[in-house]
């Protein structure tokens, strides 16, 4: 592999990363399935109505049958954002109370 300017960038970026602890894991609580099911819908269904990726959705609920992913499953600011809006509009609740019910944040889980 050529050393690059490039990749000097994205080294430091992801150094960076991982070590300013911003990015503490997160995942969604085990039973938002049963929570969407509550509200009338599949995972499918929410994904549809809310512009997700029910791929998305269905590894986060199922990372152990996810091959070469973390045991614990996870996922970046933004997506976690994007989910806890849709619960939001979805419960009726504000976007910072649907992401305190259903993403869980574990800093002991930290990389």
């Amino acid at each position: 592999m050529e050393w690059t300017m490039a990749l000097t960038c994205a080294i430091l970026h992801s150094v960076v990363t991982q070590t300013r602890g911003d990015d503490v894991p997160r995942r969604l609580r085990a039973d938002f399935d049963d929570l969407l099911a509550q509200r009338g819908y599949s995972v499918r269904s929410f994904a549809k109505a809310y512009d997700l990726s029910h791929q998305t959705l269905f590894a986060l609920l199922h990372p152990e049958w996810q091959p070469g992913q973390r045991p614990l499953g996870g996922m970046r600011k933004p997506t976690a954002w994007k989910i806890a809006n849709a619960w939001a509009r979805a419960a009726g609740i504000s976007p910072e109370a649907a992401y305190a019910q259903i993403i869980v944040e574990d800093a002991s889980d930290e990389r």
